[in-house]
């Protein structure tokens, strides 16, 4: 893995333990840790990451349900 995709991760931990969308929360703690992202890509970002994590919640539900 390089760098960015370690950033990337821990940016996907940051946003889903602040519940998706706690923008403000996340970004104060991105910049704490030295990441800068733009405020408005974080949101774009949290808000798909939360379909993309739902829709693999209810796939893995569905394959357990047969």
């Amino acid at each position: 893995m390089s760098l960015k995709d370690d950033k990337v991760e821990l940016v996907k931990r940051l946003i889903r333990a602040n519940n998706y969308r706690q923008y403000d929360k996340t970004l104060e703690q991105c910049a704490a840790l030295g990441i800068n992202i733009n405020r408005l890509a974080l949101a774009r970002f949290a808000d798909k990451l939360e379909l993309i994590d739902k829709a693999e919640q209810h796939k893995m539900l569905k394959k357990q349900a047969e």
